[in-house]
């Protein structure tokens, strides 16, 4: 695939380069923290125990996701999403804010895959059928012998 400046477009990868199991376990992650937090129309006070522990979490489900993609992946989730360093304290709102990078980027990603993994799927499919037809194709353009009359097998 060609990007407009002529340049080779970085691979689609497959749903197999995934860790498909720690995937849903960082979006499971993210899925309960979200329930602590509130909703966006109705956000909960959080104390700053709340905000740490929260922080924390974010932080192991950025590091069960980054190890469950393959490098590339991996570096956009770096680059959209960072994790919060070993010094930081965020504020609630920053914790918010990472999480509802983390999440978007997140469902985003799975339909990505899904497409990824349909599109090698038929690009295989594609190809056997193609050596399929040239199997036919040389079987059908083979010389063949014939029978002279009388020498074939009666029943």
């Amino acid at each position: 695939m060609e990007t407009p400046a002529g340049q080779d477009a970085a691979p689609t990868p497959s749903l197999s380069a995934v860790n498909v199991a720690a995937f849903a376990r960082a979006a499971g992650l993210v899925n309960a923290a979200r329930g602590q937090m509130g909703d966006t129309e109705h956000p909960l006070d959080m104390t700053p125990a709340a905000v740490t522990m929260l922080a924390y979490s974010y932080n192991t489900a950025h590091q069960i996701a980054s190890r469950a993609l393959p490098g590339d992946l991996r570096d956009e989730l770096g680059r959209l999403a960072p994790a919060f360093g070993p010094d930081e304290k965020p504020t609630g709102a920053e914790v918010r804010v990472a999480y509802a990078a983390l999440d978007g980027w997140l469902r985003g990603l799975v339909p990505s895959l899904k497409l990824g993994a349909q599109v090698a799927e038929a690009a295989e499919t594609r190809a056997e059928i193609a050596q399929m037809v040239a199997q036919v194709e040389a079987a059908n353009n083979a010389p063949r012998s014939r029978a002279a009359p009388g020498d074939g097998a009666y029943l």
